[in-house]
C-alpha cells in the first residue's frame, strides 16, 4: 500500500499502485466509515482488497456494503475478499461482468451484486446520505455516487496518475465520447466540493474541479468537432507533455 489518503474524518481512501505493469497509475479504494462497519466504493484487485479488509479488521471495523463504480477488474476483482458483503452496482452491469470473466481477467473470480442501483436514487448510510447518477461514457455501467450533496466519487471519468498529471479520458470498449462529455457535464452541473477519483488525488474547491473538468470537456469536444483530423497537441490545454497516458488518443478515435 502506498498510503491512506483522508477526504474528511470518516471518509479515506487505501491507496495502492496498480500493478507492476502499470507504475504509473494509482488504484484507490474509498471506504466511508460508519461506526464499527464501512462501505467500500470499489474494491481493486484481490490482494489489495485484502490489505484493506486485514486493516480495518485490526480497527474492529466490518465492511458491510460494497459500491461498484463500474464493472472493470481494477475495481471490481476484489470483491471475492469480501465474500459475504453486500455488493452493489449499475444495472448495466452484466457485459462487464462476462467479459471480466470471459476475456479481461480470467486469473481472477468475479462476484455479482445483490443489488442493483438505478439512476437517481438514494439511500442512507448510517450518517451518509447517498445519492446514484448513471455517468457513462468510460463504460455504459459507470454510476457516480454522490455523498452528503457535495462531494462526488466520479470513478474513472477523471483521472490523474502517480505525479498528478491529468490523464486523457479513456472510452472502454462499451464507451462513448459523446456520452463521456455529457456525463462530465452533468458532475460540474453538481457544484460539488470534492471529487474522489478512483485513480488519482481527489479534486478540492470549485475553480480546481472546474479547471479539472473544463481541460477534459475541451478535449472530448475537440475531437468531436475534427473528428480523426486533428493533432493531439493542439487539442490539449497545456500540451502534450502536461498529460498523461496521450496513447490512448488513438482508442479514442476509434469511437468517432
Amino acid at each position: 500500500m502506498k498510503e491512506i489518503r483522508w477526504i474528511k474524518n470518516n471518509i479515506c481512501q487505501y491507496v495502492f499502485i496498480e500493478n507492476e505493469d502499470n507504475p504509473h497509475m494509482e488504484v484507490n479504494i474509498t471506504v466511508l466509515t460508519n461506526g464499527e462497519n464501512a462501505m467500500l466504493i470499489d474494491t481493486a484487485f484481490a490482494n489489495q482488497a485484502s490489505v484493506v479488509k486485514n486493516d480495518l479488521m485490526s480497527k474492529d471495523i466490518t465492511v458491510d456494503e460494497i459500491i461498484l463504480s463500474h464493472y472493470h477488474p481494477d475495481h471490481a476483482a476484489g470483491a471475492t475478499v469480501f465474500e459475504d458483503t453486500i455488493l452493489s452496482c449499475s444495472v448495466h452491469y452484466e457485459n462487464n461482468f462476462n467479459n471480466c470473466n470471459v476475456i479481461w481477467d480470467k486469473e481472477h473470480d468475479y462476484r455479482k451484486p445483490q443489488q442493483i442501483i438505478l439512476d437517481n436514487t438514494t439511500k442512507k448510510y448510517g450518517d451518509f446520505s447517498l445519492a446514484f447518477f448513471e455517468t457513462p461514457g468510460h463504460s455504459k455501467c459507470s454510476i457516480m455516487t454522490l455523498i452528503d450533496d457535495r462531494i462526488a466519487h466520479v470513478g474513472d471519468l477523471l483521472m490523474s496518475d502517480v505525479s498528478g498529471k491529468p490523464t486523457l479520458p479513456n472510452i472502454g470498449y462499451d464507451g462513448s465520447l459523446e456520452e463521456h462529455l455529457n456525463s462530465l457535464k452533468l458532475i460540474k452541473a453538481l457544484d460539488a466540493e470534492v471529487l474522489i477519483l478512483s485513480h488519482g488525488k481527489h479534486f478540492v474547491g470549485k475553480e480546481e474541479i472546474d479547471h479539472a473538468i473544463d481541460m477534459r470537456i475541451h478535449y472530448l469536444k475537440s475531437i468531436l468537432k475534427s473528428k480523426d483530423k486533428v493533432d493531439l497537441e493542439d487539442i490539449l490545454i497545456g500540451g502534450s507533455n502536461k498529460w498523461a497516458f496521450t496513447e490512448w488518443h488513438r482508442k479514442n478515435l476509434m469511437k468517432l
